[in-house]
């Protein structure tokens, strides 16, 4: 953004229209990586087709990707958590002699990008070395991971020290977060119930607030602020949770906003479906035992800081690619384990690495 910005300037027609065209390749990546994470997963044909099906059900989040998030870290932070799923596969297989390294890459990415991906990327991490624990080497393996991990962490954390007096390795406004969606008034999504001036964004007296205390003081006491509503009240916390965890499958018209040529209503019966069909998906990986570690990985665990805090339509696209291949994962169990092998050809593996799944 800010060598997008230097020449082109904020918020400028054509400093937007190079940002949409980064994102739209950023999406178009992601795409290309859910295909080939499906075809390295061995799936049948029917499960190719379901992929495909998908991704074109839910074209249209496109047009939302380009236009509302191409400010944001989101688009990326799809696209590298999906990667890491697709480094997991590769590196189970066998296939993927570099993908631990690859993985410690995406790792140190989520340090710096979003911090909702870094526990599953960590995750990722940590299966791939107990996978690998009889191979050997493991405990140098092991170390260069982690020593790639720090490397790509620390300067960031060094910096925040000097710029901010605390060092911090990660996004530091989760106090914000947490207190912006659980204050008096707060609904579940996002923009709803913003009744207490708190955000610097949208207050000058709280911008004026975090400049003069400094933003590591500042978020301490969002912190405090959000905890003293939590505790006066912990059954209304609980139930926006429980609605923001809802919503994370099924978003609201409120949160999908405008669409061209379909409209809203068609966008959020379509998102509706999406949603229930990765519900399913996710019961269904664990009663058919079909990878429900990495479904719950990589499909679930990125929303659940957004199920305490608050929520838009963009923060629920960090799972998108993702939940494309995990309801095409089960599906395609689905049939391969109960139909027959040669009913059109749909129980027939692919090519993939049969060991994948």
């Amino acid at each position: 953004m800010a060598g997008v910005y230097a020449p082109f300037g904020v918020d400028t027609p054509m400093s937007n229209i190079i940002l949409s065209l980064v994102t739209a390749s950023i999406f178009a990546s992601g795409v290309a990586i859910t295909l080939q994470l499906v075809s390295d997963l061995a799936l049948t044909r029917c499960g190719h087709w379901v992929a495909v099906g998908l991704l074109l059900m839910t074209s249209f989040l496109v047009f939302y990707e380009v236009t509302i998030c191409r400010v944001w870290e989101q688009p990326i932070s799809a696209v590298i958590l999906l990667a890491g799923w697709l480094a997991l596969v590769r590196y189970k297989s066998g296939a993927g002699k570099w993908s631990l390294y690859g993985m410690a890459v995406l790792a140190g990415l989520g340090f710096l990008l979003t911090a909702a991906i870094l526990p599953s990327l960590l995750l990722g991490l940590g299966m791939m070395l107990w996978t690998g624990r009889h191979r050997p080497g493991l405990l140098t393996r092991a170390i260069m991971a982690g020593l790639i991990v720090l490397a790509m962490a620390l300067p960031w954390g060094v910096r925040n020290e000097a710029a901010l007096g605390k060092f911090i390795l990660t996004r530091s406004n989760f106090g914000l977060e947490l207190a912006l969606g659980n204050q008096p008034g707060a609904l579940g999504p996002s923009s709803l119930g913003w009744t207490a001036p708190i955000h610097p964004s949208l207050s000058a007296a709280a911008a004026k607030q975090v400049q003069d205390v400094g933003e590591v003081a500042y978020m301490a006491s969002m912190t405090r602020l959000a905890l003293g509503w939590i505790e006066a009240d912990p059954e209304r916390f609980a139930q926006l949770t429980a609605i923001r965890a809802e919503l994370s499958f099924f978003p609201s018209a409120a949160m999908v906003g405008w669409f061209p040529v379909l409209g809203v209503a068609v966008v959020v019966l379509l998102l509706t479906i999406f949603g229930a069909l990765k519900l399913a998906a996710c019961a269904g990986s664990l009663a058919l035992r079909c990878q429900p570690g990495p479904v719950l990985v990589f499909g679930v665990l990125p929303l659940v800081p957004y199920w305490l805090t608050h929520l838009y339509l963009r923060y629920v696209l960090l799972t998108y690619f993702t939940s494309v291949v995990l309801i095409t994962l089960v599906i395609d169990r689905a049939v391969y384990q109960y139909l027959p092998r040669g009913i059109m050809g749909l129980g027939q593996r692919g090519t993939g690495h049969k060991n994948s799944t």
